[in-house]
């Protein structure tokens, strides 16, 4: 999952890009954050559920059309970030987006 800039001044690195650092695996992530935001964690559950704006788009350069995507994150609360990423890839062309968290809160 791409950190906004804001997450990144915070931390100094984004955990999921560290997790695939030196693997095949390791892209230029397709999406980007549309805009700084409070945390996930610290909304209230019904309005990270009810969010009606946009979390993400495309990377310009991403060609994701007719490929298989997995999305990483480190926890999984309500889903709603992960919902939104997988929806935006498909709508961008992917053919199936898949997910892994390392933590559920």
């Amino acid at each position: 999952m791409p950190a906004s800039q804001e997450r990144m001044y915070e931390r100094g690195f984004n955990q999921c890009e560290v997790w695939i650092e030196d693997t095949k695996y390791a892209e230029v992530p397709p999406l980007k954050r549309m805009r700084n935001e409070d945390k996930q964690s610290k909304r209230s559950r019904e309005r990270r559920i009810n969010r009606k704006e946009e979390m993400f788009q495309l990377v310009d350069e991403a060609n994701v059309a007719g490929k298989k995507l997995l999305l990483l994150d480190d926890i999984y609360t309500t889903g709603t970030t992960i919902h939104h990423a997988a929806l935006t890839l498909k709508q961008g062309g992917a053919s199936e987006v898949y997910s892994l968290t390392l933590c559920r809160g």
